[in-house]
């Protein structure tokens, strides 16, 4: 069994072996256009029996072509609808599962016909490519018939081999996410303090937080807002979409010359840029 399945795909793999190809195109009259070398359907059907067996699952990944085909094929049948597959009622009688779309089959594995681009939490199993030299990436895995070779694969021993193991999950890249939006707001917020601690005291500005009497920055789940605190109120509140737009606002809050204004946003962003180029410390005394 492959454990790391989602329960409702497990049994896939219950009393054997799980093998997935696409693009098989049986029949269709366009194959040798596709690639000049494509094998006849005897052929290819051939090929997969001789890795897939009575009790293993087949999955197909979409553009199955003359499906009669499939009744040929050993194993329990599974159906990614491809774009050239017309309607799931065709495909009824000759396979056990059909799915109209991409179907997520753990937390770190996806398939679909088509590619499917920028989604760094998880592996791609596709077709729908002809292409010879789009064998995949490292998020990917072209599995197009004439692409890989005409043989399916083992889902299986591809997990077992490390396939996947370099691909992060949904909630580790979440949290690293989190953590590098932490850090850039406080490399942010370390260069405000020492533009404007320079020139203000500290009872004029309140970087992160409400400080009566004074120009405040505070970060809310819609953004940033500068404003002037008096009475309990926020007064004259600007709302900022980046961090960047919010400081450059407070120091316009700080004051009103003009040429005060630009040299202090120059100072910030000669600090932001030293903090960059050492990522490992933000004290810059």
């Amino acid at each position: 069994m492959i454990a790391s399945l989602y329960q409702v795909f497990r049994h896939w793999s219950d009393k054997g072996s799980v093998y997935i190809i696409s693009d098989t195109h049986f029949d269709d009259s366009d194959c040798k256009y596709m690639d000049e070398n494509w094998i006849t359907p005897d052929e290819h059907i051939a090929l997969i029996n001789k890795y897939v067996r009575k009790n293993d699952t087949f999955i197909h990944l979409g553009d199955v072509g003359n499906p009669e085909y499939i009744r040929k094929i050993n194993g329990y049948k599974v159906l990614i609808m491809g774009n050239h597959d017309q309607s799931a009622s065709r495909f009824s009688e000759y396979f056990d599962e059909i799915y109209t779309g991409p179907l997520m089959i753990s937390d770190r594995i996806l398939l679909s016909h088509e590619p499917i681009y920028n989604l760094d939490f998880c592996f791609n199993i596709h077709g729908h490519d002809h292409n010879n030299d789009n064998k995949g990436d490292k998020n990917h895995i072209n599995l197009a018939s004439n692409v890989c070779g005409y043989n399916p694969l083992n889902l299986g021993k591809l997990i077992k081999n490390g396939g996947i193991s370099k691909i992060p999950t949904i909630h580790r890249l979440t949290i690293d996410e989190r953590k590098f939006c932490t850090d850039d707001f406080n490399k942010y917020l370390i260069a405000l303090e020492k533009v404007v601690s320079k020139r203000y005291p500290v009872e004029m500005y309140n970087i992160g937080e409400y400080q009566e009497g004074a120009v405040c920055i505070e970060s809310t789940a819609a953004g940033w807002i500068v404003f002037n605190a008096e009475r309990g109120n926020r007064y004259y509140e600007i709302k900022c979409d980046t961090i960047l737009m919010a400081c450059m606002e407070f120091i316009r809050k700080m004051t009103h010359n003009v040429e005060d204004i630009a040299e202090m946003e120059d100072e910030l962003i000669e600090y932001i840029d030293i903090m960059d180029k050492n990522t490992y410390s933000y004290d810059m005394k």
